[in-house]
C-alpha cells in the first residue's frame, strides 16, 4: 500500500470527502488530493508529518502511527527516522538489499520472509 492509497482510506473510513477533510483539519483540498493521488511526496518537516498524522486521528506510539511514518518515509524515499538510528536494523538491511538483488526472490517467498518478521516480532 501507497502512502497515498493509506491517506484516501484513512480519509474515508472517517467519513470525509476529500473536501470535508481539509476543511475540517485546516488543508488545502488540492494538497489532499495531489498527497492521496501520489503526484507530492508527503512533508519532510517532522512536525508537519506530525500533524498530518494527527488529522488522520493516529494516536502517537500506536501501530498505525508507526505504519503511517514507515509509509511516509517510503513515500520520500528514506529510510524510517527510528530505524536510522537502529545499529541491529542498519546492519541487516545491506543483507536484506542483497537478497533481494541476487537471489531474485518470487511473491510467495517474500511473503514467507515477512511473514516470519510480523510473527517474530509478536512473541
Amino acid at each position: 500500500m501507497t502512502f497515498g492509497e493509506m491517506f484516501k482510506n484513512r480519509r474515508i473510513s472517517l467519513g470525509y470527502t476529500v473536501r470535508k477533510f481539509a476543511q475540517a483539519k485546516g488543508y488545502d483540498i488540492g494538497y489532499i488530493s495531489r498527497l492521496e493521488n501520489g503526484l507530492i511526496a508527503p512533508p519532510a518537516d517532522s512536525e508537519k508529518v506530525k500533524a498530518l498524522g494527527k488529522a488522520l486521528e493516529y494516536k502517537e506510539g500506536s501501530d498505525e502511527w508507526n505504519n503511517y511514518l514507515d509509509l511516509v518515509a517510503i513515500a520520500r524515499n528514506e529510510i524510517p527516522e527510528d530505524l536510522r538510528k537502529n545499529e541491529m536494523a542498519i546492519k541487516m538491511l545491506p543483507a536484506f538489499y542483497k537478497s533481494l538483488r541476487e537471489k531474485n526472490i518470487d511473491k510467495e517467498e517474500a511473503e514467507r520472509m515477512i511473514d516470519f518478521l510480523e510473527n517474530s516480532r509478536k512473541e
